[in-house]
C-alpha cells in the first residue's frame, strides 16, 4: 500500500527519506486516516530506518523480514 501511495504522489515518489510527517500526512490525504491513528505505527516503522535520521525511513527499510512489523510494511499488523 505504501508503494502505491508513493506512486501516486502522496509520499515521496523515490521512497527515500520518507519522514514520519510525510507518512502521516500521506495516509490522511490518501485514505483519510486520522493522524492519531497513523502516527504510532509511523513512529514504529521509523525504527527500521537505515537513513541515519531517526525521523525518516526508506520504504525499502520496511521490507525486511523480522523488522518492526515482523513480515513487512503492513501497518495493520501488531508488532511481533
Amino acid at each position: 500500500m505504501l508503494n502505491s501511495l508513493a506512486n501516486h504522489g502522496f509520499l515521496p515518489r523515490s521512497g527515500l527519506n520518507v519522514s514520519i510527517d510525510d507518512l502521516v500526512n500521506g495516509l490522511q490525504q490518501a485514505i483519510n486516516l486520522a493522524p492519531d491513528s497513523s502516527r504510532p505505527p509511523a513512529q514504529l516503522a521509523a525504527t527500521t530506518s537505515t537513513t541515519g535520521n531517526p525521523n525518516t525511513m526508506n520504504l525499502d527499510d520496511l521490507n525486511k523480514h523480522g523488522g518492526a512489523y515482523g513480515y513487512g510494511p503492513r501497518l495493520s499488523m501488531r508488532p511481533c
